[in-house]
């Protein structure tokens, strides 16, 4: 069988080879844009996954309604109000702090959390004021959490703010602004609070212009006492066995607390929104893939039955049935598919290769740690591009091998 659909496809050796670039074309097209799309997401997902909380608990913020109000001055009273309240509560710390500890201690799903203080505090360097966004966070657990430390490029790490107080590690940026050098003492403040001194131990350059304009991580204590607010904290961040569960295990949990509890990926949904943009995309393109794949190779079968009808008419007159003749060119499709989808996942990789030599970036990227094109080289895009250059080769096959098993031989050689 295999012997006579190859000989049925080299009888026309030039839609053979046209039908079979096309399917390699085709299934290399899918895995290098693939490839790139999926680079990104992967570097994206990496970012918000590694570099922040993959749960964060935080104090919710409530927007002020006329409902909150009632039945708290009188019972069953009605309230007219000159001006309806409005605005939101100021939850800027976490109450129920024991509690979280001990239910996050007991749980077998959590790798570690660490408690955080996030507080906006102005750098003082001469007359200029440079605002900032100050971290304070346990130094010892919270290197368990994030992977800050990867991106501090000059001095210490995290653990080191551990080593004595009023130590700090501020961005690159925010370096630069304020030209100051590693070991430097700077002046840092709020309205109203008492100027404090801090020690640049550290600096850290994500490759985030926003983030390394204004970051800085300090302990907790040391903000706590530049902030004058003892015991005070703003967040817990946790890490997971399973970053996967994360939504699931924040909707569990904010069933028993009125603190606001979101998993990373509900925090960017916006984000998340892009890839699902990009699943659309490639889904698309994947159909017109199969489309071209399809067609191709529908028209070479369907020429192969047009002009092979006397070969099929001795081929039934000699016993074959209409189930081999079927069999007999889906073999046919399925030599193209596979050889195809084989040919077209080496090119495909060899152009992934190519693509990730382009250079995307000037000079070499922080956060990524390369300065070139991001290429995911995932096997199941490879798998998934076969299996549809397969797929649409067996579909496309169909149709030409029903019409040559209902050929009559009698027909055919009375017609000749």
């Amino acid at each position: 069988m295999i012997f006579l659909a190859l000989r049925q496809l080299l009888a026309r050796p030039q839609q053979t080879i046209l039908t079979f670039i096309a399917i390699v074309i085709g299934t290399a097209g899918y895995i290098a844009f693939s490839g790139i799309m999926f680079g990104f997401r992967e570097y994206i997902i990496e970012q918000l996954v590694n570099n922040d909380a993959q749960i964060r608990i935080s104090p919710r913020d409530e927007l002020i309604s006329e409902d909150m109000f009632n039945n708290i001055f009188f019972s069953d009273s009605t309230i007219k109000w000159i001006k309806p309240p409005s605005g939101k509560t100021d939850n800027s710390r976490l109450d129920n702090i024991q509690w979280w500890y001990e239910k996050l201690q007991k749980d077998p799903e959590i790798v570690a959390y660490s408690p955080q203080l996030v507080r906006q505090i102005t750098f003082l360097r001469g007359k200029l004021l440079f605002p900032a966004k100050v971290i304070g966070v346990r130094p010892e657990t919270q290197a368990l959490i994030t992977n800050t430390d990867k991106y501090i490029v000059a001095g210490g790490t995290l653990k080191n703010l551990g080593e004595g107080d009023s130590l700090a590690i501020i961005g690159a940026n925010l370096q630069t602004k304020m030209g100051v050098m590693l070991n430097d003492v700077v002046q840092v403040g709020i309205p109203g609070k008492q100027i404090s001194p801090l020690k640049i131990i550290g600096i850290i350059q994500t490759g985030n212009k926003m983030i390394d304009d204004s970051i800085c991580y300090t302990s907790i204590t040391t903000l706590q006492r530049i902030t004058e607010s003892p015991s005070e904290i703003s967040d817990i961040v946790v890490r997971l066995t399973d970053v996967s569960r994360a939504k699931e295990i924040a909707e569990d949990w904010s069933q028993f607390t009125r603190d606001k509890v979101e998993s990373w990926d509900q925090t960017n949904e916006s984000i998340m929104s892009i890839f699902k943009m990009q699943d659309i995309i490639r889904n698309t393109i994947t159909v017109v893939i199969m489309l071209i794949i399809s067609f191709g190779i529908y028209n070479i079968l369907n020429m192969v039955v047009s002009g092979k009808k006397r070969d099929i008419a001795i081929l039934r007159s000699i016993g074959y049935e209409e189930s081999d003749i079927i069999v007999l060119f889906l073999v046919q499709g399925i030599i193209l598919g596979l050889s195809g989808a084989i040919s077209g996942s080496i090119f495909g990789f060899f152009l992934c290769k190519y693509l990730g030599t382009i250079e995307v970036f000037k000079g070499k990227n922080m956060a990524t740690g390369m300065s070139n094109l991001l290429i995911s080289y995932n096997i199941f895009i490879y798998i998934k591009g076969m299996v549809f250059a397969i797929i649409a080769s067996l579909i496309s096959s169909m149709i030409p091998a029903r019409a040559a098993a209902k050929i009559s031989p009698i027909d055919i050689i009375r017609g000749s």
